[in-house]
């Protein structure tokens, strides 16, 4: 729909009228641009939280917050840990070469 833009949350997503088609292109270039650069931090940042989790929970409880709350598996936990824990796919620098996902 030429002028119109949908903004999308986590929650929800909205639709919003636009002035015009060139309007709505920037808008969709700014949201691209923003998930874009967010998609390979955003997996880093959530690896890094599951290491701090894995050194400040109490013993046994590591693997039930992985499993409970976050629904993930012991081995994909492991995965994120060593990720983030690696120097070249946890440095920013290379993140551009990467895959969105």
């Amino acid at each position: 729909m030429a002028g119109t833009a949908l903004l999308s949350g986590r929650t929800h997503a909205k639709v919003i009228a636009l002035p015009n088609p060139k309007a709505a292109r920037k808008a969709f270039t700014a949201r691209f641009l923003s998930a874009w650069q967010d998609a390979v931090g955003g997996i880093i940042e959530a690896a890094r939280v599951v290491i701090e989790a894995k050194r400040e929970l109490e013993h046994g409880q590591f693997l039930d917050w992985v499993d409970r709350d976050l629904g993930l598996g012991a081995r994909t936990a492991q995965k994120l840990m060593v990720i983030a824990s690696h120097p070249v796919l946890s440095n920013a620098a290379h993140w551009a070469a990467f895959p969105p996902s």
